[in-house]
């Protein structure tokens, strides 16, 4: 398997003022090509960290992809580091500044001269046009083994690397077959997981791997594998063996077995069962609402929503009985699920949905959600203890309610 470094450069990917998820967007796309990195590395945007980083990458690595230092301004050098590396003179590349004079011409701005120093690149480099933005990637072949300098812009990076470098990488290498058994899961902790994993584990053939993956909608357990032409048959029965057997392992906790997004799964369900949705949100302020709506088409199922966040509002708007919040408390399995059945009848929807609770964690009261589930012929409420800050316990009270209503929806409504 050909060996591929990634070197992302920029001080910003250091200091924390950008996230660097060129880095792992490359290495997903990348394993679907039939590829893997074999190493990441993050430098400062400085002369000596680009060429140190290059020379120790190029040494032990037969495919070495750059990103970032190639924009207009004064400390974008990767080129000239590059110049040097190659031991080979800036000189202009002829189709580069036509691209740019047309592009600015079309802009109507100033060609300057720093927008111009783009077309410069190293002689020993092949340059690889940028269809989305204006800094040329560049190619060079060195002692067999190649260097792609692309731009850090994440769009231009991902598109240039899907559609100039991969379809090279798969002309002079072989690629593999990426095999993948995903289940997610819900309530259940990454050690609880990887205890009942282990045994499984220790049996798994080494060309398997297991990630568990902690996220915002429960945990992701993941096995995969990449697998040759010639054993492709047999690594495919492998992975449905092996997956077979986790899935067993979580007989009740699945709740899906694909990586689309929770909206997305919960759109599907209610649009293949023809209900509608209506939800009522304290703890989460209209959060809920704006995840189930970021996806196209929610129209179809989703009836509306109610931020009902002071008791005045649960009372008057959603009919919660006084008397139920004065008993039980307005954080309290009853109170949520008044409030699921409140919304539905309001709106006219199929099925309420509601969070109430404490986003965040005082002295005497620990942070903490109950979601309310109505339909028809019955209610139902689930708690949930919040461990996070404010803004992260309100997101997961949003996850945790939706894969909550799409259980409902899957298991119990025909």
């Amino acid at each position: 398997m050909v060996k591929i470094a990634y070197i992302a450069i920029g001080s910003e990917l250091l200091n924390g003022k950008i996230t660097n998820t060129n880095a792992t967007k490359a290495g997903r796309m990348l394993e679907q090509a039939g590829f893997q990195l074999a190493e990441i590395i993050t430098i400062p945007d400085t002369w000596d960290a680009i060429l140190e980083s290059l020379v120790y990458a190029h040494a032990r690595h037969e495919v070495v992809l750059i990103s970032g230092g190639l924009g207009p301004t004064k400390d974008d050098i990767t080129k000239n580091v590059l110049a040097h590396w190659s031991q080979s003179p800036l000189v202009e590349h002829g189709p580069t500044l036509e691209f740019l004079v047309r592009r600015y011409e079309t802009l109507d701005r100033p060609l300057t001269d720093l927008t111009r120093a783009q077309a410069m690149v190293p002689a020993a480099g092949t340059v690889i046009p940028n269809a989305q933005g204006t800094a040329p990637c560049m190619a060079f072949e060195q002692e067999g083994k190649w260097v792609f300098s692309m731009p850090g812009v994440p769009f231009e990076m991902l598109h240039i690397l899907a559609h100039e470098i991969i379809p090279r990488l798969q002309q002079s290498y072989q690629q593999l077959t990426p095999l993948r058994h995903l289940i997610r899961v819900e309530d259940l902790a990454e050690s609880v997981a990887a205890q009942r994993m282990e045994a499984l584990e220790e049996k798994l053939p080494e060309a398997f791997s297991v990630s568990y993956l902690p996220r915002k909608d429960g945990l992701w357990i993941e096995l995969s594998t990449l697998a040759k032409p010639e054993e492709l048959p047999e690594a495919q029965k492998a992975a449905a063996d092996w997956g077979a057997q986790i899935d067993g392992l979580f007989p009740s906790e699945i709740y899906a077995r694909d990586d689309r997004p929770l909206e997305v799964l919960l759109a599907t369900a209610f649009r293949e069962k023809g209900l509608t949705l209506a939800i009522a949100e304290s703890l989460t302020g209209g959060h809920l609402a704006a995840t189930v709506v970021s996806i196209s088409g929610a129209s179809t199922f989703f009836a509306g929503s109610v931020t009902a966040y002071a008791i005045p509002v649960k009372i008057s708007v959603l009919k919660v009985p006084a008397a139920l919040i004065e008993e039980k408390g307005v954080v309290s399995a009853e109170v949520a699920q008044a409030m699921a059945q409140g919304v539905r009848k309001l709106l006219k929807a199929d099925i309420g949905l509601a969070t109430t609770g404490w986003a965040e964690a005082d002295e005497e009261v620990p942070a903490q959600a109950w979601i309310g589930y109505a339909d028809e012929q019955e209610t139902d409420a689930k708690h949930v203890r919040l461990y996070h800050k404010r803004a992260v316990n309100i997101d997961r009270t949003a996850h945790h309610a939706m894969r909550f209503v799409l259980k409902k929806v899957r298991g119990r409504l025909a």
